[in-house]
């Protein structure tokens, strides 16, 4: 089964939980594992873009962008404050 036929079947609130789990992850292995927290990154970028392609965010997209550009920043070093002012937000 394709990725995004497989997320389709998920509720919003837990795609939204499911994203959320990543950046806690990602979170928790910043201190350790810079690798583990870069991987938990992508994978929240990846569930992110399923999530932009699922028709039901339709009128909720720029918030999805915003939380991207977000974490991408955090992946790219450019914000070096704690993943959790994202993840608490959500």
């Amino acid at each position: 089964m394709h990725k995004l036929e497989r997320w389709l079947k998920f509720t919003k609130g837990q795609q939204i939980g499911a994203i959320t789990a990543e950046l806690m992850r990602a979170e928790i292995y910043q201190k350790q594992e810079k690798s583990n927290s870069l991987s938990a990154m992508e994978r929240a970028i990846d569930l992110i873009d399923l999530t932009i392609d699922d028709k039901r965010w339709q009128g909720q997209r720029a918030m999805l962008f915003w939380l991207r550009d977000e974490i991408c920043k955090f992946y790219l070093g450019i914000n070096k404050n704690k993943l959790a002012s994202i993840y608490k937000g959500l």
